[in-house]
């Protein structure tokens, strides 16, 4: 399995496949996401999505593959509203990162976020104002999964 399968858990099959990105997902999804690798372990990812009526963005970044982890390293977002990011479902216990201003921030994590293998890392925006593009970006090392 490929690297960027990896990144994705295994997922890449189900994804659009552009030039070496990973661009969309046939039928809907987020308006684009891509993964980049970053010399053998670092990579970089990113996703966007527009606002629903209620105001509110959920984007998926994906899961490790079991057996691996995502370090993350850094966090950015620029749309509207506030960013809560969460590890393996939206619930006020798997938060892990939260900003107020989501129109531009940026996290640089003292202690790298850890995501297991087969757990999503997801970023939902809320309170943006309907139809804005909102997206998510993060840098990350994948890891043996050892826990």
């Amino acid at each position: 399995m490929s690297l960027e399968a990896d990144l994705l858990g295994g997922s890449i099959s189900e994804l659009v496949k552009e030039e070496g990105n990973i661009v969309g997902q046939p039928g809907g999804g987020p308006l684009a996401t891509k993964v980049q690798k970053i010399g053998q372990q670092r990579f970089i990812a990113a996703t966007q999505g527009t606002a629903d009526a209620a105001g509110t963005v959920t984007l998926a970044f994906g899961a490790p593959s079991v057996g691996y982890a995502w370090l993350i390293e850094r966090l950015a977002v620029i749309g509207d509203g506030a960013a809560t990011f969460y590890v393996n479902s939206v619930d006020d216990v798997n938060i892990v990162d939260y900003t107020p201003s989501a129109t531009l921030d940026i996290a640089d994590e003292s202690s790298p976020i850890y995501v297991p293998g087969g757990q999503f890392f997801i970023c939902v925006f809320s309170g943006a104002a309907v139809g804005t593009v909102c997206t998510a970006r993060m840098q990350a090392e994948l890891v043996a999964d050892t826990v």
